[in-house]
């Protein structure tokens, strides 16, 4: 059985079918990650600030693609806006040029060319007001406002099974969280951390032709959700997003508990169909390579 036939199989025994959800905070060029694409039927909702970023992503959006313009924060609040030289740095948090300038290769990047008032909007009540019933995997690239994008999605999280934030280990805006906040806040609401890219700058005044691994000023960290204590839906669910996201031994474990478990014939049949396509040696090299790209899907 092919995997997405599989795949399929198990999430319409377990999960009573429809489609996984991937939502993406930040959405500037977003679009499904590469890996689940061979789920054929996910559905990408990106969320994005900028409203004409926002209007030519919907215009040129792909089959299972929409776009949805909100400024996300932790409260429905007037606040105000950076808009940078590099419309990617754009954040509700000042810049921290003090810091910042030590930093020739990015500093630039960072300079605030006008400054607005929004309207901001938490995660859960934006999902609701456009028809969006769950967020099975959460993306955030919110530029410094991850933990607060976090706290105004609590409901969602309750149903959340993998999140890839953007997180920072120097303080490149005023008063911003580090990985250490969003760290702590997610694994106090039931995610393990499972992967970490790291990104090193070079300061300005080092010669550029001596070696250096430059100064680490941000990642993405990777968290799924405790695997262990999962009622079945949510597990094929975690099951599948850690199979296709570069984690078959996650995969595996999630499904040979669904197999065991199994209230009829239909349902482990499903369960090891699944496990099979998954975990075989062809799809883990083909999940190897997944975890590979992980860190650039928006590249």
């Amino acid at each position: 059985m092919k995997t997405s036939a599989a795949i399929a199989s198990l999430l319409d025994t377990f999960a009573g079918g429809g489609r996984l959800i991937y939502v993406d905070c930040g959405a500037r060029k977003g679009k499904m990650p590469p890996p689940l694409k061979r789920l054929g039927g996910a559905e990408y909702v990106g969320i994005e600030a900028d409203a004409e970023e926002c209007v030519r992503l919907n215009a040129a959006a792909r089959p299972g693609h929409r776009y949805v313009q909100a400024v996300l924060g932790r409260a429905a609040e007037a606040r105000t806006f950076r808009v940078t030289r590099n419309p990617a740095s754009a954040s509700l948090l000042e810049p921290n040029h003090d810091f910042l300038s030590q930093f020739l290769e990015v500093r630039d990047s960072f300079h605030v060319e006008r400054e607005i008032r929004v309207q901001t909007i938490p995660l859960d009540a934006c999902l609701a007001s456009h028809d969006i019933p769950r967020a099975d995997f959460l993306e955030l690239d919110v530029q410094g406002s991850e933990l607060d994008v976090l706290i105004g999605a609590e409901g969602t999280l309750r149903t959340t099974l993998g999140v890839q934030a953007e997180v920072e280990f120097a303080p490149m805006y005023v008063d911003q969280p580090l990985f250490a906040d969003v760290d702590a806040f997610l694994r106090g609401r039931g995610f393990q951390l499972f992967d970490l890219s790291r990104y090193h700058v070079r300061r300005a005044a080092s010669d550029a032709g001596i070696p250096t691994r430059g100064q680490l000023l941000w990642g993405h960290a990777l968290y799924f959700r405790e695997d262990r204590a999962l009622d079945p839906p949510m597990a094929a669910r975690l099951a599948v997003l850690a199979g296709l996201l570069g984690f078959p031994d996650l995969a595996a474990t999630l499904l040979t508990r669904l197999a065991a478990s199994a209230g009829s014939r239909e349902e482990r049949r499903a369960a090891e169909r699944a496990r099979d396509a998954l975990t075989t040696a062809r799809d883990a090299g083909k999940a190897s390579a997944a975890s590979r790209d992980r860190a650039v899907w928006r590249d």
